[in-house]
């Protein structure tokens, strides 16, 4: 039987299962990959079709995936890795050197599908394909403030975007910080919220349900701020779209969150 498994990790979610998705916005920075000698095919809204062993996946295009089976990895876009992607330009590009040196450092990762490695080797795993992506990174944060920004929507990403306060906490005008995010980042400071919320609504799902998902993501919701369930399934609709796979199958939930050891998160 197919398996399907997400990883939670301190700046990044990956899910791998049989399948692709269905027509969806991409909410963060990705890398779209197949197993260790699948081809997967990404359909852009436009009309474009792209097919390879790796792509990367810009944030806020629309695109559907088919394939036999998909490991998508969503990273921080404010992270070196996220900003490489984003700003590469934004457009899909195939990347198949990140493939084969994942089978050069994880010959066994066809297991990330079943669970079957430890959160230790997942978290190297995509330090790994991190890594790779940030070395042709050309485009780091020109204003260090936006970190700020971002520390401290991940400490209360819920309620509603409180742009005064932000701007605020790095001294700027409101509508100059709405602009220079959008500028240096490559998306919305809504849109980066509504990562942030994500992330801290999986980060709950991992930290408080396992190993099995079970169907109830309700007080998940409420714990990232979403007003109600239906609030909550139209976001996780409109970003992630519809797995493929069978929704009544066994979803397989590993926490990520601790450090790599010797590694440093890229």
């Amino acid at each position: 039987m197919s398996k399907q498994a997400l990883y939670v990790g301190p700046d990044w979610i990956l899910y791998a299962g049989p399948g692709g998705y269905d027509h969806s916005e991409m909410l963060a920075p990705a890398i779209l990959l197949g197993g260790p000698e699948d081809v997967l095919t990404c359909c852009l809204r436009e009309g474009e079709e792209l097919s390879s062993i790796c792509l990367l996946h810009p944030a806020g295009i629309w695109s559907s995936v088919v394939a036999t089976r998909t490991i998508v990895i969503y990273l921080d876009p404010l992270s070196a890795a996220g900003q490489a992607i984003q700003h590469r330009p934004c457009t899909l590009k195939e990347a198949p050197q990140i493939h084969n040196r994942l089978l050069e450092c994880n010959p066994g990762f066809e297991g990330v599908f079943s669970a079957r490695l430890a959160p230790a080797d997942i978290r190297t795993l995509v330090s790994t394909v991190k890594a790779v992506v940030a070395v042709k990174n050309e485009s780091q944060l020109e204003d260090e403030r936006l970190k700020l920004v971002a520390q401290e929507l991940s400490k209360n990403p819920v309620g509603r975007l409180d742009l005064s306060s932000l701007a605020a906490v790095c001294g700027l005008s409101s509508e100059r910080l709405r602009h220079l995010f959008k500028r240096q980042v490559g998306m919305t400071l809504s849109k980066y919220k509504t990562w942030q919320q994500l992330h801290a609504m999986f980060r709950h799902l991992v930290s408080t349900q396992g190993p099995a998902y079970d169907w109830k993501p309700h007080e998940a919701f409420l714990s990232a701020g979403f007003y109600d369930d239906s609030h909550g399934y139209r976001t996780i609709f409109q970003y992630f779209g519809t797995q493929r796979s069978d929704g009544d199958e066994e979803l397989l939930l590993v926490n990520c969150l601790g450090t790599v050891e010797g590694c440093e998160e890229v």
